[in-house]
């Protein structure tokens, strides 16, 4: 029941409780403070504007193959959204997923920085479709 983007409710899975950040352009409890090279840098690496690791429930591996021109496009539509007010609870997940240092090996075995790679032998509409599915249709 909260408003569009403002995160908080939390996603219960088998390792715990997943909160959904305020992804608003709220100042004080949103990204309201990132600059578009943060966010850019999320998208791409999962990493925060503050340095810190993302779970990648938050669907980085699949963005990252995103263009820089989609990521700055839909940068550019996120500063456009009604900030929300929505300080959000922590993560809730036990010892020891409970370390973001664990996210630095998790991504050295899963995660790839690597764009999209069109298929030669398919259509462009072939190509668009799965560029769509494995970006950021994703989430």
């Amino acid at each position: 029941g909260g408003k569009p983007l403002a995160g908080g409710l939390p996603l219960e899975t088998p390792f715990g409780a997943l909160v959904p950040p305020n992804i608003t352009p709220d100042h004080e409890t949103g990204i309201g403070n990132w600059s578009e090279i943060d966010f850019r840098n999320m998208m791409k690496t999962g990493v925060g504007h503050d340095g810190v690791r993302l779970y990648p429930a938050m669907p980085y591996p699949a963005y990252a193959r995103m263009t820089e021109q989609d990521i700055s496009d839909l940068w550019a539509y996120m500063t456009t959204v009604e900030p929300v007010a929505n300080k959000v609870e922590a993560n809730q997940l036990p010892f020891p997923l409970n370390i973001r240092l664990a996210m630095w090996g998790w991504n050295l075995l899963n995660f790839s920085e690597a764009s999209f790679q069109a298929d030669p032998s398919k259509s462009a509409e072939w190509n668009r479709g799965a560029y769509i599915v494995q970006g950021a249709g994703h989430c």
